[in-house]
């Protein structure tokens, strides 16, 4: 019997034109006010994000998911050493990525408050547009940053 996750999946994967899924294993993916500011962040550059907060649940999304695809999993507190060894080796991870919240706020604070030169910006916005090349939404706000 395939389970209630796998069966969600399935349904997701129909519909999904991207090859990426984005997933965030965390016990409170869903009841912090940043934890869910994060969620609709990210759907601005992947928009399949399921979260979950049972690492039997996300394991078994992961193994459903096509050898084709590729999964990005965010993994948050002790879950990375208990998932990573259990999926490394399938094909369909593409990177795990250990999310803490507070250190990542304090980083984006700091880069805020730093002083920038005008080459240091441009040497900036000239990496993120060869980043996104053909991406409109992402180059879109990027231009918002360019001088006139």
């Amino acid at each position: 019997m395939i389970s209630p996750v796998a069966l969600e999946l399935i349904n997701i994967e129909n519909n999904n034109l991207e090859t990426l899924f984005l997933l965030w294993l965390d016990t409170s993916v869903n009841s912090t006010t940043e934890n869910i500011d994060v969620q609709q962040s990210r759907r601005i550059s992947i928009n399949h994000l399921k979260v979950f907060e049972y690492i039997e649940q996300c394991k078994i999304c992961i193994e459903f998911v096509s050898v084709h695809d590729q999964v990005v999993l965010i993994v948050s507190g002790h879950f990375g050493r208990e998932i990573v060894p259990r999926i490394h080796s399938l094909w369909q991870l593409y990177s795990v990525y250990h999310f803490q919240f507070v250190h990542s706020q304090l980083l984006i604070d700091c880069l805020i408050t730093m002083k920038s030169t005008a080459v240091v910006k441009g040497e900036l916005i000239g990496t993120w547009k060869k980043e996104h090349e053909g991406n409109a939404a992402p180059l879109n706000i990027i231009h918002e940053f360019e001088p006139d």
